[in-house]
């Protein structure tokens, strides 16, 4: 499809679309710069550049400069739009702390737990670090301990926070975070499932 795309005519919106969706990323890079060139008030090709970027695991020094354009030339109702998805899909492919600035453009702070989508964005953040090799140890568990109270023993958040300890074998922190849990809300024994199911992982 791309080499059709390539040869018979200028690439337009519905290729782009049709590249991204099937996930087409490196025949994006190819013909991506070409289409900007040509219709540089168009945000979509600045998004769909971005993309194919952060999905190839480019360097952010060259991811941020395009996404900034593509806010540029976005319309003003849609920037908060655009910045929650772009969010997301940074947290999904580990680029954890180059996220924040473009969440914040949703209203999102890490350090203000009033801030929008914070949950959201919070426990994506505290997913993302927890699968990097970056952050010290010290620092993921201090970051789960503060979001988890911050968002009241959230669900999500502590399930994560339990399978990053047995990853590490802190046991004996999980073991409280479970407790905590069920001292704090409706008890469950979702929790206690895990911990169990992830010691007899630990041990094949």
């Amino acid at each position: 499809m791309f080499f059709l795309i390539a040869c018979s005519k200028e690439t337009d919106r519905e290729d782009l679309e049709y590249l991204i969706k099937t996930e087409q990323y490196e025949s994006v890079l190819n013909l991506i710069d070409d289409y900007i060139e040509k219709n540089n008030e168009d945000e979509l090709g600045y998004y769909v550049k971005a993309i194919a970027l952060i999905n190839t695991g480019q360097d952010y020094s060259d991811i941020l400069p395009v996404l900034d354009m593509a806010f540029l030339k976005s319309p003003s109702d849609k920037v908060e739009q655009y910045s929650y998805a772009m969010s997301v899909m940074l947290l999904q492919n580990r680029y954890c702390d180059e996220s924040l600035s473009i969440a914040s453009k949703v209203g999102f702070n890490l350090h203000n737990p009033d801030s929008r989508e914070f949950s959201l964005f919070a426990i994506g953040y505290a997913d993302c670090v927890s699968l990097s090799s970056y952050k010290s140890k010290s620092f993921i568990i201090n970051l789960y301990e503060r979001l988890l109270l911050q968002t009241t023993y959230n669900y999500e958040l502590t399930e994560s926070y339990i399978t990053y300890l047995a990853n590490i074998n802190k046991w004996d922190v999980a073991e409280k975070v479970v407790e905590r849990y069920n001292a704090n809300k409706p008890r469950t024994k979702h929790f206690n499932d895990l911990l169990n199911y992830l010691k007899e992982r630990s041990k094949k």
